[in-house]
């Protein structure tokens, strides 16, 4: 009788730990360690342009922009040297909860962040833009990305291209849209319905992600471009 019962104990556990069920196990742990990286990776995305924003008003626009400068080259320097790096506080912290296990180049997200936002703000010094395009240039970048790809992860069903999915372009464009129009109220004395439509518009510039690029480069380009055309004029 014993026997028989240890027999049956075996069974049920084979059926449990059947390959099928170990996969499945398995995919959902790894779904749940990529949200799980996603939502620190987006939190850190938006706290680090909100950083950005705030030493673009303190240091002003000449000042931060040699410092993003500085940053960049930093990280050129430092390339053939991240291998003795990666045990070094606090970049070993940074890798292990931000960075993304499958990236060829180390660090390659945050660089092309800073790119982007050094560009941004060369451009705004060399024409000596108002600062409410800096803000503009940002918005798709720090907002509409982030619940790209909250929205994405959460909700996504239908991809456009791998790892953009409609849901999560559709939530970026709408949170773009929605920023965007907090700072039109907040730079432009009245409001009317054809700055609301300008700033419709104007969101349009997210839909750059659905391209195959550095998005993180391409996001705050199209954004100033986008408000200079739209809102220079009427600025």
């Amino acid at each position: 009788m014993s026997n028989l019962k240890s027999k049956r104990k075996d069974i049920i556990d084979l059926d449990f730990f059947s390959p099928y069920h170990v996969v499945k196990k398995e995919r959902r742990k790894q779904t749940k360690k990529r949200i799980v990286l996603e939502l620190k990776r987006q939190t850190f995305h938006i706290l680090l342009g909100l950083f950005f924003i705030f030493l673009f008003l303190v240091l002003g626009n000449f000042v931060f922009t040699v410092f993003l400068a500085f940053v960049l080259l930093v990280y050129f320097l430092s390339l053939s040297y991240l291998d003795k790096l990666y045990k070094v506080y606090p970049l070993s912290f940074f890798l292990k909860n931000f960075e993304r296990e499958d990236v060829q180049v180390v660090g390659k997200g945050a660089f092309a962040y800073v790119a982007g936002v050094f560009i941004v703000s060369l451009v705004i010094f060399a024409f000596d833009l108002p600062m409410f395009f800096f803000l503009f240039a940002l918005t798709p970048l720090i907002f509409g990305d982030m619940f790209s790809t909250i929205f994405g992860i959460y909700f996504g069903k239908i991809y456009l291209r791998k790892g953009i999915t409609l849901v999560g372009t559709t939530a970026g464009f709408i949170a773009t849209f929605l920023f965007a129009l907090f700072f039109v109220f907040l730079f432009f004395k009245q409001s009317s319905f054809f700055l609301i439509a300008r700033t419709l518009v104007f969101s349009l510039c997210y839909l750059v992600e659905l391209f195959p690029l550095e998005d993180n480069i391409t996001l705050p380009i199209a954004g100033l471009l986008f408000s200079i055309a739209l809102f220079l004029p009427v600025y």
